[in-house]
């Protein structure tokens, strides 16, 4: 479930709120019900000074008019418990007396004695009295009701309630519409951050006010700015890595057609015979028509390969292959052994990529054995060419001393070479060009021999 920012900041700060809120009402309800109370004391305790201290006597219409004004029932009567005057004919109090009123200690209502008469809670208040005219001392009771206490207290908590309950409600309305402002501002932020993502780096307007989402903004556009700048170089350095990796590639090829044809041209005077001498020359030939094809091959860089797509035997594809590479065995004293097989090894393909890639694999090969030092071991080098399915599969193999173990993991990539005069673009070249005719190419080490092998998809022979 998304839980958005705006909802982490306002249901938190808002149960916060509340939460406070809810305890300052508490206090707030609490500290008037103590003053009520505090005021219904001191009404009562003025009631029963003002009755002590008065000179005229106490009947009951003046007990009538006191609970008026006090909310009090005042009942006057003797130590035997005849009623003198009373406030309420019906109230009725019990022979026991409460604990007199002291005097010298502070009057509490949650201190006094509680009284039930017809169905209603009192407070019973009781103090002497001096009864006027004849000095009698008679029992001053003052009754009054715990519900009206309740009562009151409840009608001065309810403001409390409700003003507590409006200010929770506008502060979270107001801490709503701040978050949303802020939400706001971050989610503008998060569309640029989008944007820049899909490689737009056009900066965004800065809000006006000074704040942290302000600078985050700012340092949003400066971000913007520099991929904008590091997308300018590396454009521009990729451009320069690929001029470098087609410089290597043509050099690379342009070295061996040309070492192949100095090979072919070293050996005219070591054939006398003419047919031979006409061999080499056209061998020495094929070296450099290929190093042009090369070349045009970098000229018409990025032409579909399925423009210049061909039928192609690739058993007549190596037989064409072998005198030019005889030459690098003889100079390596190599033997190149060919089984290709007694049926056709059709395939569609760009006959000169082709030729690239398994005279690339046959010169590394012819490489390899050239570096055995053990006179009696044979240097040989052997491509197999068998049928499985609807693939046709080249191994080429060598009994050389194969690649170090830590480089066959990345052989293919480019620039990774083992020896110190090479380039390392062959392999790399030779997987590029099989995954241009939807085959592919692999490494193994197996009985001391070193192991391509190429598939690639046969053509169906149509009937």
């Amino acid at each position: 479930m998304k839980w958005n920012v705006r909802n982490q900041f306002l249901i938190p700060v808002s149960i916060s709120i509340f939460m406070a809120i809810t305890c300052l009402g508490i206090w707030l309800s609490m500290r008037a019900a103590s003053l009520r109370e505090q005021s219904i004391e001191n009404r009562i305790v003025q009631v029963i000074s003002t009755i002590q201290e008065s000179r005229f006597p106490l009947n009951s219409p003046i007990c009538r008019q006191l609970k008026s004004l006090s909310g009090a029932e005042i009942i006057v009567r003797t130590k035997s418990g005849q009623v003198m005057a009373t406030s309420d004919e019906s109230l009725r109090l019990p022979p026991e007396s409460p604990k007199p009123l002291d005097p010298h200690r502070e009057f509490s209502l949650r201190s006094t004695f509680k009284l039930k008469l017809n169905s209603e809670e009192y407070y019973w208040i009781q103090t002497p009295l001096r009864w006027m005219p004849t000095s009698e001392i008679l029992e001053l009771n003052v009754l009054y009701s715990s519900q009206e206490v309740k009562n009151e207290t409840r009608k001065n908590l309810w403001p409390i309630l409700w003003s507590c309950l409006l200010a929770w409600v506008f502060s979270t309305l107001l801490i709503s519409v701040i978050t949303q402002k802020i939400v706001r501002r971050l989610s503008h932020l998060t569309v640029q951050c989008r944007s820049i993502a899909a490689g737009n780096f056009e900066p965004m307007p800065v809000p006006g006010n000074l704040d942290e989402i302000r600078a985050l903004a700012i340092s949003v556009n400066d971000m913007a700015g520099r991929l904008a700048e590091a997308q300018v170089r590396l454009k521009e350095s990729e451009r320069l890595a690929t001029l470098n990796f087609l410089g290597n590639g043509l050099a690379h090829q342009l070295r061996n057609y040309a070492t192949g044809a100095m090979l072919a041209i070293d050996l005219i005077p070591q054939e006398p015979h003419p047919d031979h001498l006409r061999d080499n020359l056209e061998v020495a030939k094929r070296q450099l028509r290929l190093m042009e094809t090369s070349i045009q091959n970098l000229l018409t860089l990025g032409s579909p390969i399925k423009s210049s797509l061909e039928t192609i035997d690739l058993r007549e594809l190596i037989s064409d292959l072998k005198p030019l590479l005889e030459p690098h065995a003889k100079h390596a004293h190599a033997n190149l052994e060919f089984y290709l097989g007694d049926q056709p090894m059709l395939v569609s393909g760009n006959r000169d990529r082709l030729s690239e890639a398994f005279v690339n694999l046959l010169l590394n090969a012819i490489q390899a054995v050239s570096a055995i030092e053990n006179a009696k071991t044979k240097r040989k080098v052997w491509l197999h060419f068998t049928r499985q399915g609807n693939w046709a599969i080249a191994r080429i193999c060598d009994n050389g001393s194969g690649p170090p173990a830590e480089l066959i993991g990345s052989m293919f990539e480019p620039f990774v070479t083992a020896r110190k005069d090479g380039i390392g673009l062959g392999l790399s070249i030779c997987r590029l060009v099989f995954q241009e005719h939807s085959g592919h190419i692999d490494f193994r080490r197996e009985n001391e021999k070193s192991c391509f092998e190429a598939v690639l998809p046969l053509k169906p022979i149509e009937e």
